[in-house]
């Protein structure tokens, strides 16, 4: 790279003849040119091909209905890696739900329940992410609804562990309400569906480290649990066992020893999230 300490063109910007002209702070300068990396793995060509959907599909909204995301976007949409301070767009609010239901769909996450402390399986259905017609008026919390009326219980993620193989344990726990939960009622303060979904960092060596990016790679999300039986008076939370994680594509090596920050969302049914909490974990 070569610095420009006179140009009697002006100002250059651009490509010419395979020479890249562009300005920092140093000043103007020119470089070779440089084809930009078109990463082709199976997760990023579905994933820019899910984006290129959710634009087409925001095109087709009608102006009403863009107001509806616009109003979200300002108001109760929560980005996932910066805080909404009113700098959001409707499409920007439109394409992150979209993308968030179409990968939580795409990456399900195969989930058995049980109460907390092990035992039989809770029998349930899964019920899968849908875009709404309309914006929606809340984003998912991440709490649960107690039955009766009672205070809402925040979410927790405790007791996580992650191995190489794929296989993730973890218990979200919601708090003693001595209620339990009635069946089919696994829902939010406002009677949001949701399910949960993980995000895991780049790995690091040490347990004092840092990742480089909290959200290196998308897990998956497991489908939103419809109980059929209700939970045991007083649970405490669930415990889950998850399998279907796949990293043969992914650009890290996980190996066993490693450390990594798992982030543990709430995803709604119609694609809003909530954190709740991250856990450093060791890969078993």
């Amino acid at each position: 790279m070569a610095r420009i300490l006179g140009n009697p063109y002006g100002e250059l910007r651009g490509t010419i003849a395979g020479t890249t002209f562009s300005r920092n702070r140093a000043g103007q300068f020119a470089r070779a040119y440089v084809k930009p990396a078109q990463a082709n793995t199976g997760a990023q060509i579905a994933a820019r091909s899910s984006f290129g959907q959710a634009s087409q599909a925001f095109a087709t909204l009608t102006e009403s209905n863009k107001g509806t995301y616009e109003s979200f976007a300002v108001g109760p949409y929560n980005p996932l890696k910066v805080t909404n301070v009113g700098q959001m767009t409707g499409q920007n609010a439109f394409i992150s739900i979209y993308q968030s239901v179409s990968t939580s769909n795409r990456k399900a996450l195969t989930t058995v329940y049980q109460d907390v402390g092990g035992g039989t399986p809770i029998a349930h259905t899964n019920l899968f992410y849908a875009m709404p017609n309309f914006a929606p008026t809340v984003s998912v919390q991440a709490a649960v609804k107690s039955p009766g009326g009672f205070t809402p219980q925040p979410l927790e993620a405790g007791n996580l562990e992650f191995r190489s193989n794929g296989e993730l344990d973890l218990t979200i726990f919601f708090g003693n309400n001595n209620q339990g939960i009635a069946a089919g009622q696994m829902v939010d303060p406002n009677n949001k569906r949701f399910g949960i979904s993980f995000y895991i960092s780049d790995p690091y060596n040490t347990p004092n480290g840092r990742p480089k990016n909290k959200f290196y790679n998308f897990m998956g999300s497991c489908p939103i649990p419809s109980f059929t039986t209700a939970l045991a008076s007083g649970v405490l939370g669930l415990d889950m066992f998850v399998t279907g994680i796949d990293f043969s594509t992914n650009k890290a090596n996980y190996s066993v020893g490693q450390f990594a920050t798992i982030t543990v969302l709430a995803v709604g049914q119609d694609g809003t999230i909530a954190t709740i909490g991250n856990v450093l974990i060791i890969v078993q």
